[in-house]
């Protein structure tokens, strides 16, 4: 769907009134240069961003008006500490510094260099025209795999939810390889029509269920998919938004493993 003008605008001006950083707010709106033309609203965001210049707790934000109205701007960014990442492959990795984003396994698109902007990625030439979507599926549980877990918490989850993260050691794989309870439990949710998407608990290079014993049995298994080296955010978000645009398992499954801008690598 598209956004009128009118909608774009309103999100604008209520940005210099928002606490620091509210940088997610700025990648949705600015998915958007190709629905509309650019001409009629960047005069806005400068003057906009003229204001936020003047706070220095708003010197993200600032700078993402930078980057949104500059020609090289494309796709979804994060935009913090001077740095442009990828939305799919930004993940918060420090709570207090700030560098606190970084971009994981991928370059960063582009840096400031004081209030310079340098450009390393260029806007893709095969770029798709923009499409957003409202629908998310909630019921997506992600499930952290510890020493010792218990496998009766995958029926205990089974009511209440459509899909299951399990982030994994390693490479992937279920403590117990196939003659494990927690195999037979996760056996059962997939036969039960659910989607149980692995990744790993390792920040970077991502998971392979093929590599060892423990993954190879599991990832047999209909209805289970790996998020090879997407990040452990871009995985439950886009299953969250595979489940909303469809009630099939074999479509949710198409769409999650079809790439989305370097997601999947």
């Amino acid at each position: 769907m598209e956004k009128s003008k009118d909608e774009l605008l309103a999100g604008i001006s209520k940005l210099s009134g928002l606490d620091p950083f509210p940088d997610e707010i700025f990648y949705q709106i600015f998915e958007i240069e190709d629905n509309v033309e650019r001409t009629q609203y960047v005069e806005a965001l400068r003057k906009e961003a003229g204001k936020l210049k003047r706070r220095p707790e708003f010197n993200n934000l600032y700078r993402a008006f930078v980057y949104a109205v500059s020609d090289g701007a494309w796709g979804v960014q994060l935009v913090f500490d001077n740095k442009v990442i990828l939305g799919t492959r930004a993940r918060k990795t420090r709570t207090r510094s700030f560098n606190a984003f970084s971009s994981i396994d991928y370059p960063e698109t582009a840096v400031f260099r004081d209030t310079r902007l340098v450009t390393f990625l260029r806007r893709p030439t095969d770029q798709p025209p923009v499409r957003f979507y409202e629908r998310l599926e909630p019921a997506v549980f992600v499930l952290r795999l510890v020493p010792g877990m218990r496998a009766d918490i995958i029926p205990l989850l089974a009511p209440h939810y459509r899909a299951l993260v399990l982030e994994s050691f390693g490479v992937g794989g279920l403590p117990g390889g196939e003659h494990g309870e927690m195999f037979a439990a996760l056996r059962r949710w997939c036969e039960s029509g659910r989607l149980a998407v692995f990744t790993t608990q390792v920040p970077h290079e991502g998971c392979d269920l093929a590599v060892y014993e423990v993954g190879r049995a599991v990832g047999e298994l209909p209805g289970v998919l790996e998020a090879r080296d997407m990040t452990p955010e871009a995985v439950a978000v886009k299953l969250m938004w595979a489940l909303g645009q469809t009630t099939d398992r074999a479509e949710a499954e198409k769409l999650f493993l079809t790439p989305v801008q370097w997601d999947i690598l």
